[in-house]
């Protein structure tokens, strides 16, 4: 049976790299086995426990995993399992005399520095730049926000975004609290009557492009825009339509 292939799901990192560097990974999985061959003492099975309960509740059994939100919560454990990997490679090269015995500090001083570098200038260079982290929901939600500040309080914001995003989506209301708002659709556009000193805003995805096409032309007098992508400069993000009293 063929198989076609479909876009990744919500929620991922979208990054070409994976999480952790490759030195990151090698001394990573060098502490995780040192605490699995420990496993029967308290403090190796309580680490493994905590990396391990974050990844199958907060990733296996929960939609759209791999969500990185909710992986930032093995943070804490990587970093000892990386910093123990460090420490058993040092101690263990002290062991046959390959490494002076106060050079750990050394090592660890080393350790912390290229790994710090390297995902800092991934991060903050290649990362940032080629916005691997792009989603059209969430600069949707963000180009509304930015939006209705600018036009000013007191709007009624209305959400043209079945059925991929609705008004409720967190970063619209964390950028305007203050304002109403409500979800817009075909169904509801008969029963809509404004008074002209309504001040209302109606913001559509493209695929519903249609439906703003006729409320602009029930309520007409009204100001009407387009907002892109910055990613993808050429692709409409959302279209606008804003009445003022």
């Amino acid at each position: 049976m063929r198989r076609l292939a479909r876009p990744m799901l919500g929620n991922f990192f979208n990054s070409p790299q994976p999480y952790l560097t490759i030195i990151g990974s090698i001394i990573f999985l060098l502490g995780m086995g040192y605490s699995l061959a420990k496993i029967f003492e308290t403090r190796y099975f309580i680490l493994m426990v905590w990396f391990w309960a974050v990844i199958f509740f907060g990733g296996v059994l929960t939609v759209n995993p791999p969500a990185n939100t909710r992986l930032l919560m093995t943070s804490p454990a990587v970093s000892i399992f990386m910093a123990l990997g460090t420490f058993k490679v040092s101690e263990y090269l002290q062991r046959f005399r390959l490494l002076p015995e106060r050079a750990t500090a050394l090592i660890f001083l080393a350790v912390v520095s290229i790994i710090s570098y390297q995902n800092i200038n991934f991060y903050m260079g290649e990362y940032r730049t080629n916005m691997y982290f792009e989603n059209a929901n969430g600069e949707f939600a963000m180009e509304v926000g930015l939006l209705a500040n600018d036009i000013g309080e007191g709007y009624m914001i209305y959400i043209l975004g079945e059925p991929r995003i609705l008004s409720s989506f967190p970063t619209i209301p964390f950028l305007i609290p203050e304002n109403q708002r409500a979800d817009f659709n075909a169904e509801t556009l008969a029963a809509l009557t404004l008074t002209p000193d309504q001040k209302v805003a109606f913001f559509a995805i493209p695929e519903n492009r249609p439906l703003l096409e006729e409320i602009s032309q029930k309520f007409p007098g009204g100001q009407r825009g387009l907002i892109y992508r910055k990613p993808r400069p050429a692709e409409i993000l959302l279209e606008y339509y804003i009445l003022a009293p």
